[in-house]
């Protein structure tokens, strides 16, 4: 039997004696510090703690991340309507936002998938879970940034230059 509420219990473990095969069992204290990470990692008390130790970047990267998603998919619905990116806008400047907000997304992903690797687990969710929504976001989008850029080399043979043709 093991506890999940004390440091130690006892478990009774079977013992198995070479010289008779008799099956004996006899009580051993055992901690269960390991257990009960298990535990509370399975219910998310140890991932929130380690969320809290999230810093200011991470953060506003997350942040600038659900800012981004949005704009590449109204880029990605203009592409798909008019066979063009965004209007460059006054100055340039939502090519501009275009343009970088792609890149935010991609280094976004390349961060997530870099900590999957390096870690085994993903991104920590972060302050009221911006940075697990900015990470999920930023895989939908891309998947439909991907899906409208195949469909448009499919139909139209290329995509559109930074003249728009």
């Amino acid at each position: 039997m093991v506890l999940l509420t004390c440091s130690s219990t006892v478990l009774s473990i079977p013992r198995l004696s070479q010289a008779r095969q008799a099956r004996q069992t006899y009580s051993v204290p055992v901690q269960v510090v390991k257990v009960q990470r298990r535990a509370a990692r399975a219910t998310g008390c140890i991932r929130a703690q380690a969320d809290a130790e999230v810093g200011a970047a991470p953060t506003a990267f997350a942040i600038s991340g659900l800012v981004a998603s949005p704009i590449v998919l109204a880029s990605c619905w203009a592409l798909k309507t008019t066979g063009e990116g965004l209007p460059p806008g006054p100055g340039g400047i939502f090519g501009a936002l275009e343009g970088v907000s792609y890149l935010q997304l991609l280094g976004f992903i390349a961060w997530s998938i870099y900590s999957k690797v390096k870690t085994g687990k993903g991104l920590p969710s972060g302050p009221s879970g911006l940075i697990g929504a900015a990470e999920g976001l930023s895989y939908l989008t891309v998947l439909v940034a991907v899906g409208v850029f195949g469909f448009e080399l499919i139909t139209k043979g290329s995509l559109p230059g930074p003249t728009g043709r």
